[in-house]
């Protein structure tokens, strides 16, 4: 504005599109700013106007996505809960175990597991030891808290973030743990996590809190193929459960949270220190173990002393912090925990025995109980079934012994590799000790083939049931025989040492296991069918079952009088079931080797009803058969009385031999 009260001010005007100065006087231009600043006005608010509208439309949008969100997140969770584990159903928390085989007297004679070896026991049979250390490491407010531990998972995240100031440690619950490990997996993802907090959940107020640490304590892996308390406890000391002591409890508890790393027979067993600070606490540097700084240690199972004398420190181990947690909590006493720490620094553990006691046996054992109950090869090593077998482990060590002390007689007389041996009780028939190889672990000379149920020729103890045929037939120990040389067809067969005896009776040709008496009693009793149906009433069948077979290829085929000396291959099996009958005065029984099966609850499960003694041999003919093989007087010479002879008993033997070498089909 000038001095005469005028403004002047440039616009553009239309026209030619020049632009040119306009003077306005006073009056005008005070109009005109009054419309500019209506205009500016009506702009602002239809601008607010239209802001606000957007704004609305961003609510409306916000609150559709939230909406969305939270259909997605409730859509989710219904998911996941419904596709959680049934916990209602037992055989969805119990996991799969081993099967056990034991002997008659509750000795363990191998383990049957894939790949987690565990034997489940009730919480009542786990020591309070093990009960408190567990709880006092992993999870302190187990009985006080809910589902999930605010405090502990407080503390985990300040300790992920402030590491020097908070001891690191993890925030889920021992039921938490149970349902990872168990039921929901070890994934790192946020769906595993949610899942396992839910199942948790659910499980908290499904069992109460004993239940559920007996669920913990029998899952979780202790290392070495041990899953469970249970299994964890006689791998590394060679006892059950419910007999481990506070310092035993306490390493258990402790190795529980990384079995693998500190692992009793592992590099970790002891707490380590790096060599700088071994030499530090040796030349007085280091005076307590605070001194030492922590990249320096690397924590063991157990602790260890580092140095000598007064220059000696002690450094704990992660068993020592069990027992401190134990202490703290008002677990153990004072005294108890001196003394637990004394124990824990002086223990010794048991070596794992991964060999198979009665290995033969035993695999006949698996294949008669996958049998008996339909079960393919991975589902018995799951069932958690408990075998009770009829085997006396004291006298299968002798019967062991025996067989080893034999060994090398029998590789230089016969260069023989392979013997076998098997003794059932006469009364029950049950199996007492099952040799069935020198070494199972000798794999050059076949030693994981069961000589007992492998067919071989009998030789001459087959003889016995020819002359029990010719006994049924009116014949007897008195009836006499020639033993002189004859021929039979187109041929002269010779007795063992190429001589002959000339007339002699029955009972002392069958004592002195004579060829030619033998098959001259074969024809007397009726030949070859005769002779094979008597085999067959005494439980030798193989022989005619082979018999049978060979026939559909020559329906000609027959033994021959080479059957009475024992030509026919028979399992061992079989002649011990025909012996038995001679020695139970005529009634046949099956071979026994199970007394008792129960599934992983403990419930007996059925087995085939036992069979009945049955009369298949005349008594009379028994004990004849049985009076000859005892007869130390008819005996060839010194050497046999001797041998077949036990000082102070009657015993009943007969010796059989065959040259004929076979290789074993497997």
């Amino acid at each position: 504005m000038n001095n005469n009260g005028f403004q002047r001010r440039s616009v553009y005007e239309k026209g030619n599109g020049a632009r040119r100065s306009v003077t306005r006087r006073g009056p005008s231009l005070r109009a005109d700013a009054l419309k500019t600043l209506t205009r500016s006005w009506l702009q602002r608010m239809l601008s607010i106007r239209r802001l606000g509208k957007y704004n609305n439309i961003r609510r409306i949008s916000a609150v559709k996505i939230l909406g969305m969100i939270a259909a997605v997140g409730c859509i989710s969770f219904f998911i996941l809960w419904i596709t959680l584990p049934n916990i209602n159903d037992p055989q969805t928390l119990f996991a799969a175990q081993s099967t056990v085989i034991y002997d008659r007297n509750g000795v363990e004679l191998y383990r049957l597991f894939s790949e987690q070896d565990r034997t489940y026991v009730p919480l009542d049979r786990i020591a309070d030891s093990v009960e408190k250390a567990t709880v006092a490491i992993e999870d302190e407010r187990f009985f006080e808290r809910g589902c999930f531990d605010t405090i502990g998972f407080t503390r985990a995240v300040l300790s992920q973030i402030f590491p020097r100031v908070f001891v690191r440690s993890g925030g889920s619950t021992l039921t938490q743990q149970f349902a990872k490990n168990a039921l929901v997996g070890n994934k790192r993802t946020l769906t595993r996590k949610v899942r396992e907090l839910l199942l948790a959940c659910k499980l908290e107020h499904r069992y109460d809190k004993l239940h559920l640490l007996e669920l913990y304590l029998n899952w979780i892996p202790y290392g070495k193929n041990a899953y469970g308390i249970e299994q964890a406890s006689k791998n590394y000391f060679g006892k059950s459960a419910d007999t481990l002591t506070i310092a035993e409890g306490a390493i258990l508890g402790a190795l529980a949270q990384r079995p693998s790393y500190l692992n009793p027979y592992g590099p970790n067993v002891r707490t380590s220190l790096s060599q700088k600070s071994v030499n530090d606490i040796t030349a007085g540097r280091i005076q307590t173990a605070a001194d030492i700084p922590d990249r320096e240690v690397r924590i063991g199972l157990l602790g260890q002393t580092f140095g000598s004398g007064a220059q000696s420190i002690y450094v704990g181990g992660r068993t020592d912090q069990v027992l401190k947690n134990m202490l703290d909590q008002k677990m153990i006493t004072n005294s108890q925990y001196e003394q637990a720490l004394i124990d824990a620094r002086t223990i010794v553990f048991s070596p794992v025995r991964d060999t198979i006691r009665a290995p033969h046996f035993v695999l006949w054992i698996e294949q008669q109980v996958q049998a008996l109950f339909g079960l393919t090869d991975e589902e018995i090593t799951q069932a958690g079934l408990q075998i009770t077998t009829t085997l006396d482990w004291n006298l299968q060590k002798k019967a062991e012994m025996i067989v080893a002390d034999h060994k090398q007689d029998l590789l230089k007389r016969f260069s023989a590799y392979n013997a076998a041996l098997l003794s059932v009780f006469v009364d029950t028939r049950e199996v007492a000790a099952y040799v069935g190889n020198t070494d199972y672990n000798d794999t050059m000379h076949e030693g994981k083939i069961d000589m007992v149920r492998a067919p071989r020729q009998p030789g001459s103890s087959f003889k016995p049931f020819v002359y029990a045929a010719a006994f049924e037939k009116g014949y007897g120990p008195g009836s006499v025989v020639y033993d002189v040389e004859t021929k039979f067809g187109e041929n002269r067969p010779q007795n063992y040492g190429g001589d002959f005896w000339g007339l002699m009776t029955m009972r002392s040709a069958l004592a002195g296991s004579r060829n030619i008496p033998a098959i001259k009693a074969f024809f007397l009793a009726g030949g070859e069918e005769t002779v094979l149906s008597m085999a067959n009433k005494l439980g030798v069948v193989t022989p005619t079952t082979k018999r049978t077979i060979e026939r559909k290829k020559n329906p000609e085929y027959e033994y021959g009088y080479p059957l009475a000396i024992g030509s026919a291959e028979t399992p061992l099996s079989e002649m011990v079931t025909a012996y038995s009958v001679f020695a139970g005065n005529g009634m046949k029984m099956p071979l026994t080797t199970l007394l008792k099966v129960t599934d992983r609850y403990g419930n007996i499960l059925p087995l085939p009803e036992k069979a009945k003694p049955e009369g298949v041999l005349d008594p009379r003919v028994a004990a004849e058969i049985t009076s000859v093989l005892s007869d130390a007087s008819v005996r060839p010479n010194d050497y046999w009385k001797s041998i077949l002879s036990v000082p102070g008993m009657s015993t009943a033997a007969k010796t059989g031999t065959s040259n004929k070498c076979l290789e074993y089909d497997k």
